[in-house]
């Protein structure tokens, strides 16, 4: 973690403000949990939260609790860059976009007819809470003539699980922050997905289930 400060909030408790990934938060929780954290630091830890804005510290709760933790919906990293697709053409391919029947074998079987045959295409897994890991699924088909790429985005149970989760919602934004489309699941959803075209630009995807939230970021 870096980029490290203190302040003090309206009811005079000092804030210590890190800033890194949730990874990063989940080791801090566990020292919490076991009181190692307050040996490290030498002074009482009241409560631990994530915040989407390390410098709007109006965000920050200070309860004075000594026995629970606050955790914020799970947000997009500060600093993440926007994966760039159209080096999938050239096989450049980020280490967590693996090929989709090893990230999600079952879902596959059920999802390939849908994806055309000369598309690129790749996987990652998604965890939403300790008990939901997805499969997000993204296919690249080449450039047409105006230079447009075909992207089918679709989101898949991994391992044995044939259902979404009932709830989860995927919202795809355009680089205007606007929602370009929003899909939320039944219970008897196996997949969801939405297909598009488009030349140049960004998009963001944001997964939902109650209170977890993912988001990924994309470039063509």
């Amino acid at each position: 973690m870096n980029n490290n400060y203190v302040s003090d909030n309206e009811d005079k408790n000092a804030v210590l403000v890190l800033e890194g990934n949730y990874q990063q938060f989940e080791q801090l929780q566990t020292l919490f949990e076991s009181g190692e954290l307050e040996k490290m630091l030498g002074i009482p830890v009241l409560e631990l939260q994530v915040i989407s804005q390390h410098k709007n510290l109006d965000s920050v709760s200070s309860k004075k609790s000594s026995t629970s933790t606050t955790l914020l919906p799970l947000t997009t990293e500060i600093g993440k860059k926007a994966l760039n697709l159209r080096q999938w053409f050239q096989n450049n391919f980020d280490p967590d976009w693996e090929f989709f029947p090893v990230v999600a074998p079952v879902a596959y079987r059920s999802v390939n007819d849908e994806i055309p045959a000369e598309a690129i295409i790749r996987a990652k897994q998604i965890n939403l809470g300790d008990a939901v890991t997805l499969a997000l699924v993204i296919s690249l088909s080449p450039p047409n003539e105006d230079g447009e790429v075909e992207i089918i985005i679709k989101i898949c149970p991994c391992g044995l699980t044939k259902h979404l989760p009932q709830g989860l919602t995927i919202t795809v934004f355009d680089e205007l922050d606007d929602v370009f489309e929003e899909l939320q699941a039944n219970e008897k959803d196996p997949w969801l997905g939405l297909r598009f075209y488009a030349s140049e630009g960004q998009f963001n995807i944001r997964l939902v289930l109650q209170e977890a939230r993912v988001e990924e970021i994309f470039e063509i």
